[in-house]
C-alpha cells in the first residue's frame, strides 16, 4: 500500500498522497492494536470503573445464599409436614384399635380383652418412644385429671380395663390434635 503512495501510479497530487499515507497508517495501527489488545472481561472493566458494581455483586451473592437457605428451610418444613402426617396416620390407627377394645370392654357378655389391650398399649408405647420420645410415653400412661371408670359397666374387670383404655385413647386424641399442621 505504501508503494502506491511512494510510486504514485495513480498520479495523485501531494495532498492526496499524504492523506492516503495517513489513512494507511491509521488502518495499520487499528489492526495491530486489535490483534494485540489484552483480553479483559466486561465484569472486570465494570468493577474497576465503578465501585458500585462490586457492591451490587455482593448483594446479588447475598440474595442467592438467602434464597438457598429459604429453599432448604422449605424442604425441611415439607419433610416435617410429611413426618407429622405419617405420625397422625399411625396414631389414628392406634386410636381406632383402642376404641374397638373399649367397645369390647363395654360388652360384659364376653371376657375382658386384657391380653389384647396390654399388647396394644405396649405397641403404642414402643411407637411413641421411637417416634416422639419418652415424654409422650409418660403422658400416654398418665391418668391425672381424668375420670377412670365407666359407670354403666358393672363388671369390675371390664370397668377397670375400660378406664385404662379410656385414658390412653384420650391421650392419643390429644397427641393427634397437637400434631396438626
Amino acid at each position: 500500500m505504501f508503494g502506491v503512495v511512494i510510486l504514485n501510479p495513480f498520479k495523485l497530487d501531494w495532498q492526496q498522497r499524504i492523506a492516503a499515507a495517513i489513512c494507511i497508517s491509521a488502518f495499520a495501527y487499528f489492526v495491530a492494536h486489535t490483534i494485540h489488545k489484552p483480553k479483559v472481561s466486561a465484569t472486570t472493566v465494570l468493577t474497576t470503573t465503578d465501585p458500585r458494581i462490586g457492591s451490587l455483586e455482593q448483594q446479588v451473592n447475598d440474595l442467592r445464599s438467602q434464597q438457598q437457605r429459604l429453599l432448604e428451610q422449605q424442604a425441611a418444613s415439607e419433610k416435617e409436614r410429611k413426618r407429622k402426617r405419617q405420625l397422625r396416620e399411625r396414631l389414628g390407627d392406634f386410636l381406632a384399635r383402642g376404641q374397638r377394645l373399649m367397645g369390647q370392654c363395654a360388652n360384659e357378655k364376653v371376657p375382658a380383652p386384657d391380653v389384647e389391650a396390654n399388647k396394644w398399649a405396649e405397641e403404642v408405647e414402643n411407637y411413641l418412644q421411637k417416634e416422639l420420645g419418652p415424654e409422650y410415653v409418660a403422658r400416654f400412661r398418665n391418668a391425672a385429671g381424668m375420670p377412670l371408670s365407666a359407670s354403666s359397666i358393672q363388671d369390675p374387670a371390664h370397668r377397670n380395663l375400660w378406664g385404662g383404655l379410656n385414658v390412653r385413647v384420650y391421650r392419643l386424641e390429644q397427641f393427634l390434635s397437637e400434631l396438626r399442621d
